[in-house]
């Protein structure tokens, strides 16, 4: 009988510690300092979940790719490096042909102005968008 009633308890605890996380995690999302120049950069392809389904996506000849499932190819916790060269376009995605995503490094200082130290300010927020999409990571299952 203990054990029965142990074992609820502790299915109880892993549930309650599960919707806690995932609470904590969506909250920690929202507040995210990169949210706001994913939505102003990438959310028209990718989504505003960072899904793949953003409103310009069914017109482009590859389809955006779901960002919340970088972990899967990229490995967890994030090769951040890896995907900052991929955004800034240092390290181009091509193999099938030509890529609709813009080169960030140069989209991202069009219009800063000249006295801003313009790789400082394309760096860091290439930083905070990578960080942020951290924060999305699915699971494979999910």
């Amino acid at each position: 009988r203990n054990l029965v009633r142990g074992c609820r308890v502790l299915r109880v605890w892993v549930l309650a510690t599960a919707i806690c996380v995932s609470i904590a995690t969506a909250a920690r999302a929202a507040d995210h300092p990169g949210k706001a120049p994913f939505e102003q950069y990438c959310a028209s392809c990718h989504g505003a979940a960072a899904d793949g389904t953003g409103p310009v996506a069914a017109e482009m000849k590859i389809s955006p790719a779901d960002l919340r499932k970088l972990g899967q190819k990229y490995g967890t916790p994030l090769n951040k490096p890896k995907l900052r060269e991929i955004i800034d376009g240092r390290e181009m995605v091509r193999a099938h042909g030509t890529s609709d995503m813009p080169v960030w490094g140069e989209q991202l200082v069009h219009n800063v102005p000249p006295t801003v130290n313009t790789e400082m300010f394309k760096r860091g927020t290439i930083i905070v968008i990578v960080d942020y999409l951290e924060t999305l990571q699915v699971k494979a299952s999910e």
